[in-house]
């Protein structure tokens, strides 16, 4: 009887570490889309941050300064990794 009782002690035990493991692959791979999804609201937190610094500034400008400062923010803009972030860039 104590072997038996040994023995089930013994399987219960080796369940429960499986489970372990296999919730701790789980917790893994949510960390990880955890990590991804904070880093894209990031890049998106800049992009309108961005966005919103540039509407400022072109709402205030005069009109006869539009044109030259679109071209400099449109120059500006291709070299921004923020705006060339594969979300951003329609692939």
């Amino acid at each position: 009887m104590r072997k038996q009782a040994q023995e089930a002690l013994q399987r219960a035990h080796g369940v429960l570490e499986e489970r372990v493991k296999e919730r701790t692959v789980d917790l893994a791979v949510a960390n990880e889309q955890l990590s991804a999804s904070a880093k894209s609201l990031e890049e998106r937190l800049k992009f309108e941050t961005l966005l919103a610094e540039l509407s400022a500034h072109f709402i205030n400008l005069p009109a006869d300064q539009l044109d030259s400062e679109i071209e400099s923010a449109s120059a500006a803009s291709a070299n921004s990794s923020i705006l060339t972030a594969p979300h951003f860039s329609g692939s």
